[in-house]
C-alpha cells in the first residue's frame, strides 16, 4: 500500500486559498491543487465550530456520539460546565481501525490517546482548542519533543486582541516559530520512520482565521482601529505554512499520497457578537420587559477613543462590561472610564456594588473558578430560573434552552406552551437586524426536538438553534420589542463557516476515483480505505475513493 500523510489546515477558508494559489502566493499548496484532485467538503451547520473534529475523527454525527460541545449546561444548577472533547468510548478514532499498520499522530485536536494504535501519538503541542492534557503514546515521546524542537508558543497562549496591532505582531511571530517548529518535527518524524499513516493539524490557521481576517480582508472594524494595520498577517500566516508544506513534501516516500484538507472553513465574523452578546441580551429584554444589562456606546466614543483604547489594554470581555447598564449616572460615568480593578475599589469604597439587572461580573466568575467567563450568556445564569427561555455560551451558532417544566429544576414553561413559545421566539428573531444596513441577522431558526420532553442524552442542550447571516457583521443590534442593543466592541473579525476540502495528491492517483464533493464526515473512511485497501463501513462515512480503485492503485 502507499503511505499516506494527511495534513489539516484547521479552518482554512477554501475561497481565499484558492485566491492565492492563483495568484501566485503559495506555491507549494498550488503544486498539491494543480497535480491532485480536489473534492469540495461540507460540514453540520449547527454547531459548525464545536463538532468538527470528533465527526472528522469518529466518523459520526453528533446525533449519534451525543457530542454537541466541549460546554455542557446542567439543568439542575441552570449553569454550564466545561467537559472538554468526547470521551472515543463509543466511537473510537478512525486512525485506531488500521490494524497491522504503523500510525503516527502529531498535534491532533480534541483526542485522546488510543493504546491500541501501533505507533505514536502527540497530543496538544501546540494545537488550538485542544480540550485534551498536553500528553503522548509514549508518555515520555511529548517531553522528547519540546527537549528536541521546543515548545509551541501558542500551546493554550494564542488569543489576541484585534485592537491591539502591537498584540497581533507579537501572535503573528510566535505563530511563525510555532508553524516552524511543527515543520522540523514533522519532517524529522516522516525522514526516520516508515509510516502507513502520518497526520498532523495546523492549528495556526485556525487562529490566524479568527484574529488577522481583518488584516487581509474588508471589516468594519477597520474603520474604528486607532492604530494602522499595514501588514497582511493573514496571507502572511498561509505562506509560512505553505514553506512547511514544501518541507513536508520534500520528505513523502516516492511512493506515498499526501491528502491535504480542512474539516471547516471561515469568513467574516457573523456569529461572535450575536452569538453571545445579541442573543443573551435579546432574550434578557424579551423576558423582562422594561430592563436592560448591555446597553451601548455612543457613536463618538465608539468611533473614537475611549472604547477602543479600553478594549486595547482590558479586552473584549472588560470592554464589554463597560457597556453594561448600572442604576445611577454615576456608575455608568465611573465603568467606562476607568480599568476594571479601579471600578471595582471604586464601586466598593461607594458602596455601589449591587448591579441593577443583576448579571454577573466576567472577572468575579474568573476568580469564582467558573468556565468560560468571558461568555456573556453565563453573565445572566443567576437569572435563568426566573427566565422562560435563555441563551448557552456558544462559539459559533446561537443557542436558546427553554426553561421546561418536567426538565429543567425551576422550569416555567410547560409540554403544552412549548411549541407556541419556541414559534414567538423565532418570530421575535427574524426581526433582528442590524442598526446601519437594516439587514436582517438571522438566516434560520432550527427546532431540535419535536417532543419537548424527549429524553434522548444524544440531543443538544439547546431547543433552537439559530442560524445567523453570512453576509452581515454586525456591532449594533435592533428588534422592535427589545430595542437596540450595542453599539459594543468588535472581538474576533473571523468566524466559522460550514464548507471544507480535501485535495489528493501523490503516487499514481491519476487513475483512483476521487468524488468531487462529500461530508467531513467521509475524510476517515476515506483514510482508512486509502490505508487498508477497503473501508471499515463502520461508520457513518462513505469514502471520497472507490474500494476498487485503491486496491488497483494499491501496488
Amino acid at each position: 500500500m502507499h503511505p499516506v500523510i494527511a495534513l489539516g489546515l484547521d479552518s482554512a477558508d477554501s475561497v481565499a486559498i484558492e485566491r492565492w494559489v492563483e495568484s501566485g502566493e503559495l506555491p507549494n499548496i498550488a503544486k498539491i491543487y494543480r497535480a491532485g484532485k480536489y473534492c469540495a467538503l461540507r460540514n453540520y451547520d449547527w454547531y459548525r465550530a464545536e463538532t468538527p473534529w470528533t465527526t472528522f475523527l469518529t466518523g459520526a454525527s453528533p446525533a449519534a456520539t451525543g457530542y454537541w460541545s466541549p460546554i455542557k449546561y446542567d439543568a439542575n444548577a441552570y449553569k454550564t460546565k466545561l467537559i472538554h472533547s468526547f470521551d472515543f468510548k463509543k466511537h473510537r478514532p478512525f486512525y485506531a481501525k488500521m490494524p497491522g499498520k504503523k500510525v503516527a499522530v502529531f498535534d491532533m485536536p480534541q483526542t485522546a490517546i488510543d493504546k491500541s494504535v501501533d505507533g505514536i501519538q502527540v497530543l496538544a503541542w501546540g494545537t488550538h482548542s485542544g480540550q485534551t492534557d498536553s500528553v503522548s503514546e509514549p508518555p515520555q515521546l511529548w517531553d522528547d519533543i519540546v527537549r528536541k524542537y521546543g515548545p509551541h508558543p501558542l500551546l493554550n497562549n494564542d488569543g489576541g486582541n484585534c485592537y491591539n496591532y502591537e498584540r497581533m505582531l507579537q501572535l503573528f511571530e510566535d505563530m511563525k516559530t510555532g508553524i516552524r517548529r511543527r515543520a522540523d518535527a514533522c519532517v524529522d518524524l516522516i525522514k526516520n520512520n516508515r509510516w502507513d499513516f502520518f497526520l498532523t493539524i495546523f492549528g495556526e490557521s485556525h487562529v490566524a482565521g479568527h484574529y488577522f481576517w481583518h488584516l487581509g480582508n474588508s471589516h468594519p472594524i477597520n474603520e474604528f482601529l486607532i492604530e494602522a494595520a499595514p501588514r497582511n498577517l493573514l496571507l502572511e500566516a498561509f505562506k509560512e505554512i505553505d514553506t512547511a508544506v514544501g518541507r513536508i513534501l520534500d520528505v513523502i516516500p516516492k511512493n506515498g499520497r499526501l491528502v491535504l484538507f480542512s474539516a471547516h472553513g471561515m469568513g467574516p465574523n457573523t456569529m461572535d457578537l450575536p452569538s453571545i452578546v445579541f442573543l443573551p441580551e435579546f432574550l434578557y429584554r424579551w423576558n423582562f420587559p422594561g430592563k436592560k444589562a448591555i446597553g451601548g456606546i455612543s457613536s463618538k466614543v465608539n468611533r473614537r477613543s475611549i472604547s477602543q483604547k479600553f478594549q486595547k489594554k482590558y479586552g473584549m470581555a472588560s470592554a464589554l462590561w463597560s457597556a453594561t447598564r448600572e442604576s445611577g449616572w454615576l456608575k455608568n460615568w465611573i465603568k467606562r472610564l476607568a480599568a476594571p480593578n479601579t471600578y471595582r475599589k471604586i464601586e466598593s469604597y461607594l458602596s455601589l456594588n449591587t448591579l441593577s439587572d443583576s448579571i454577573l461580573d466576567p472577572v468575579l466568575l474568573r476568580k469564582a473558578g467558573r468556565d468560560e467567563p468571558f461568555q456573556c450568556p453565563n453573565w445572566y445564569e443567576n437569572l435563568r430560573p426566573e427566565m422562560k427561555a435563555f441563551s448557552l455560551p456558544s462559539f459559533s451558532e446561537g443557542y436558546i434552552r427553554i426553561n421546561l417544566i418536567g426538565r429543567d429544576r425551576n422550569g416555567i414553561v410547560s409540554p403544552d406552551e412549548y411549541e407556541e413559545l419556541c414559534n414567538e421566539l423565532i418570530r421575535e428573531l427574524s426581526e433582528l437586524k442590524d442598526v446601519n444596513t437594516q439587514a436582517k441577522l438571522v438566516d434560520r431558526v432550527v427546532k431540535t426536538r419535536s417532543n419537548p420532553l424527549d429524553a434522548d442524552p444524544n440531543l443538544p442542550d439547546a431547543d433552537l438553534v439559530v442560524i445567523w447571516s453570512e453576509d452581515v457583521v454586525s456591532n449594533h443590534a435592533a428588534c422592535g420589542s427589545v430595542g437596540e442593543i450595542g453599539p459594543v466592541p468588535f472581538w474576533r473579525t473571523g468566524s466559522h463557516r460550514a464548507n471544507g476540502f480535501a485535495v489528493l495528491y501523490g503516487d499514481n492517483t491519476d487513475g483512483v476515483a476521487f468524488r468531487d464533493s462529500g461530508h467531513v464526515i467521509d475524510l476517515g473512511e476515506t483514510f482508512i480505505t486509502l490505508v487498508n485497501g477497503a473501508p471499515s463501513g463502520d461508520t457513518e462515512g462513505i469514502s471520497l475513493v472507490s474500494t476498487a480503485a485503491a486496491v488497483a492503485t494499491s501496488e
